[in-house]
């Protein structure tokens, strides 16, 4: 599998959560 090393999976948890914030902040 692809996700073997904890740094891709918490940039991409990060990543997800910004992108999730920002639409929380536009819709709000």
């Amino acid at each position: 599998m692809l996700i073997q090393s904890p740094e891709i999976v918490t940039s991409l948890f990060l990543f997800l959560l910004l992108h999730t914030a920002f639409i929380v902040y536009f819709f709000l």
